[in-house]
């Protein structure tokens, strides 16, 4: 059953009549779909079109397969706003990652992943893609029941997060990268809530694969002095991951394309025009020292060269970011967890993102991390002070400092609880300097007399094993 990106070919129309009475607790099914997938349809999204008439308060689907332990489905739903590429459309909702899905969408509530609201008259999608075909391909069976009967409960209304805690200059620690039950991850938002404020965050951005469901109900589990803020990771099905971070609740940024189409800029912009960023994840996913990304670099704001626990693709991240860095391209670096469980590995807040910001808010958040004012640190412990000087002027993290023809400068630093690591200074000549068993102590310094010949210096600060425990974006040298 296999169907082009989009295409509508071949559709066939399904007509539901709706129900008088109340749905049961085991719904009667208004309409059995079944199809086979083979290897050829991997990753080909097929959309399966469903007439809904008035009167209807609730749309109930399921989806199965034939063999769910070799095979994965992923399945989405668009209303009757239409399936067209980008907003606005008519997206309701997107669940990928497992085999076997139950939804249900009402004026009331939604399953996560999916979008409550009215069940109006007209012709919805279900979007279904297999994402991993084994051996002979499968079968799938998808089932929808459409209620009539009245819903009790309130009508859904949107609780966004509070954009603003504070505007008070300072560091804010966050974690950019986070996934809970309405994407791929085990956390219950409010739970995903505790693990950061544990982990001594100060912002956190929720990234749900291809959905904005959680963005519409994060107002609910606020925390007094955590800063809740919206994204999505954007996982093209050819491509790799993005993630949209900081934009508005309401925003979506549909994945339906790939690089070659070149419609990712158009997207890119939709993100910046929300007031977010877009950042590169993971870009050496397989430890792989061929990066895994087809789209261009340019067109982002970062990229996460630090992704969970250390390994060595977030070896190979640093290096592909230091390139461009000589080359003078500036791009932000960031570290985020990739959170899904608390018994994973890739925990919440390690690594973290510290953002100097002009205060604790959406804007200023962004805004920090735009230019580049950030470490990354491995836990909240670890405290980073790095500034260039040049006679009586000063630039920080994501700064340019000024020198003229001056060729001394002098590089201050401090590096808190990270005594007995190695503290590494990085230019666009490679290694400038290493300083063994750094101890916490008061600011040092450390003199660059051949100043011309650089255009930036950052920092890196690593255990006796060579993994990371901080990292700075560079202090930029005019």
């Amino acid at each position: 059953m296999k169907k082009s990106l989009c295409s509508f070919a071949g559709m066939l129309l399904f007509t539901i009549t709706a129900k008088s009475q109340q749905l049961p607790s085991k719904p009667v099914w208004d309409t059995v779909i079944t199809g086979h997938f083979s290897k050829a349809d991997y990753k080909q999204i097929t959309y399966l079109p469903v007439n809904v008439p008035a009167g209807i308060t609730s749309f109930n689907m399921q989806a199965s397969i034939s063999d769910s332990v070799n095979n994965v489905l992923d399945i989405g739903l668009f209303d009757e706003k239409g399936i067209d590429l980008g907003t606005p459309n008519g997206f309701r909702g997107w669940a990928g990652g497992k085999s076997s899905k139950s939804v249900t969408i009402s004026t009331a509530d939604a399953t996560p992943s999916y979008i409550p609201g009215t069940v109006n008259r007209g012709l919805w999608h279900i979007m279904i893609v297999p994402t991993t075909i084994k051996q002979d391909g499968f079968d799938y069976t998808i089932k929808v029941a459409l209620g009539s009967y009245p819903v009790i409960a309130p009508d859904f209304k949107a609780t966004p997060a509070r954009e603003s805690i504070n505007n008070q200059p300072g560091w804010y620690r966050g974690d950019l990268h986070m996934h809970d039950v309405n994407s791929d991850g085990v956390y219950n938002p409010a739970l995903l809530v505790e693990y950061a404020a544990k982990a001594g965050l100060r912002f956190m951005i929720s990234t749900n694969h291809n959905t904005n469901a959680a963005a519409l109900k994060w107002g609910k589990y606020e925390h007094k002095n955590l800063l809740i803020m919206n994204g999505e990771e954007i996982t093209p099905h050819e491509e790799n991951h993005w993630n949209a971070i900081g934009v508005t609740p309401y925003t979506w940024i549909d994945w339906r394309y790939n690089a070659a189409s070149g419609l990712v800029a158009r997207f890119q912009q939709q993100v910046r025009d929300s007031g977010g960023l877009c950042i590169i994840n993971h870009p050496f996913y397989d430890s792989d020292p061929a990066v895994d990304t087809r789209f261009p670099a340019t067109g982002f704001d970062g990229i996460e060269v630090w992704n969970g626990p250390w390994e060595i693709n977030d070896e190979y991240a640093v290096d592909w970011w230091d390139k461009m860095l000589r080359r003078k391209q500036k791009i932000t670096a960031i570290g985020a967890s990739d959170t899904h469980n608390p018994v994973s590995r890739n925990t919440a807040g390690h690594p973290q993102t510290v953002v100097h910001a002009t205060g604790l808010n959406r804007k200023a958040i962004i805004g920090g991390l735009k230019k580049g004012s950030c470490y990354i640190a491995a836990d909240s412990s670890y405290i980073a002070d790095f500034q260039l000087g040049c006679e009586k002027q000063k630039a920080g993290i994501g700064e340019t400092l000024h020198t003229g023809k001056k060729k001394k400068i002098t590089i201050h630093y401090s590096f808190k609880h990270l005594d007995g690591a190695t503290l590494y200074f990085y230019s666009n000549k490679g290694l400038l300097y290493a300083i063994p068993k750094i101890t916490s102590s008061k600011p040092q310094q450390y003199i660059v007399t051949n100043a011309q010949e650089h255009t930036y210096i950052r920092a890196e600060v690593r255990d006796p094993n060579n993994k990371m425990l901080l990292l700075t974006n560079p202090v930029w040298i005019d």
